[in-house]
């Protein structure tokens, strides 16, 4: 199916337009084929008014997508949840849950999924769907699931680790994409592509 995509940035570092807030963070809203879907939620703190101001009803969200587990993703979730009034399906990887730690100079800092957003996504107000395979949100629209690691120019050391010692290395297995089958090709739209620009690409393709 091919169909018109249309995409606004809900929260972002910059923010360009009166009345409208930044943040450390990525939210994208889009429209495709007449369904709404969120793609991340940035660190929560501008998402509600943003949303507001841009005119956008979180009422007819259909779900919300997950790009990966940090928390400058997956932040305003709650916010969501807490002004809808019923639960909406979250598309993720699995490993969005794990503890994910950020290390420089021997300092660790936590940067996974918060203590609130964890009870939430554990609880009846969201539909948490998760899955490392491809899934199809509706028909046009895909999520990646896991990409895989196929060229070697992408494949460096990060500062991402799964424990507070950084001993374990985060593989960053949750990192995915969307993607939307538009008039003249495919349109991939990227969390931060932590897997690697190229790797996603070629995945997609």
């Amino acid at each position: 199916m091919r169909a018109e995509l249309a995409l606004t940035v809900v929260a972002d570092n910059t923010a360009l337009r009166r009345g409208l807030m930044a943040e450390h963070g990525l939210a994208i809203w889009l429209e495709y084929a007449g369904t709404q879907f969120l793609l991340d939620s940035g660190q929560g703190l501008v998402l509600m008014p943003n949303l507001k101001t841009l005119g956008l009803e979180m009422q007819a969200l259909a779900g919300v997508a997950v790009s990966h587990g940090h928390y400058d993703h997956t932040g305003g979730i709650v916010s969501l949840m807490q002004a809808r009034t019923r639960p909406l399906p979250i598309y993720a990887h699995p490993d969005i849950l794990a503890t994910k730690f950020s290390c420089s100079d021997g300092i660790c800092h936590e940067v996974g999924v918060d203590a609130a957003t964890r009870r939430l996504l554990h609880s009846s107000q969201v539909d948490l769907l998760l899955t490392s395979a491809p899934r199809q949100l509706i028909p046009g629209l895909w999520l990646t699931g896991r990409i895989p690691r196929q060229y070697p120019v992408e494949t460096r050391a990060t500062p991402f680790f799964l424990d507070r010692e950084a001993r374990t290395a985060d593989p960053l297995d949750d990192d995915q994409a969307l993607f939307a089958e538009v008039e003249g090709g495919i349109v991939v739209i990227l969390g931060c592509a932590h897997a690697g620009l190229i790797n996603t690409l070629a995945y997609v393709q």
